[in-house]
């Protein structure tokens, strides 16, 4: 992915017990918003009248971030609010996943001494200096990026007519 210089892989979730587990998960959520959804609806109805199988999919998610963590960094690390790489930056362990060890995560080596920070939860990324500024700024904005469910799972469900 040019974006982000990450290279995104997509599993067949198919393990009796994990399905189970993420389906306890998503019968949790107890609302559903759909964008621009009466054009959406009355389009799907259309197509399951005629007869036509649907399969539908999104992105990945973002999260509202409530909570700052501050990152230690050169000038020349990435500046990404949830996900960071740079030469050995620093967070604190309770806010993120610090991946140090670049071959067991597949990740790209960038430089010397490379690691990566992926926000976890709603935390989000400050550096020291302007922290109270871009704390103000970012604190319950929606973020993409980081470790969560939003991020780590791709919806897909399926419409068959009756």
């Amino acid at each position: 992915n040019a974006l982000d210089e990450c290279k995104h892989e997509l599993w067949i979730v198919s393990e009796q017990n994990t399905v189970l587990k993420i389906s306890e998960i998503f019968n949790k959520i107890n609302r559903i918003y759909i964008a621009d959804g009466h054009h959406r609806v009355e389009a799907l109805s259309k197509l399951a009248e005629s007869g036509y199988k649907v399969v539908i999919t999104s992105d990945h998610g973002s999260v509202m971030v409530n909570r700052g963590a501050i990152v230690a960094a050169d000038k020349n690390s990435s500046s990404g609010i949830r996900y960071k790489y740079g030469r050995n930056i620093n967070v604190s362990n309770k806010s993120a996943i610090d991946a140090r060890d670049l071959h067991s995560y597949r990740l790209p080596k960038i430089g010397h001494q490379t690691n990566y920070l992926f926000a976890k939860e709603d935390f989000f990324f400050l550096y020291p200096n302007e922290q109270n500024k871009y704390k103000e700024r970012l604190n319950n904005s929606f973020q993409h990026g980081g470790v969560s469910m939003e991020e780590m799972l791709i919806p897909i469900f399926t419409m068959t007519p009756k």
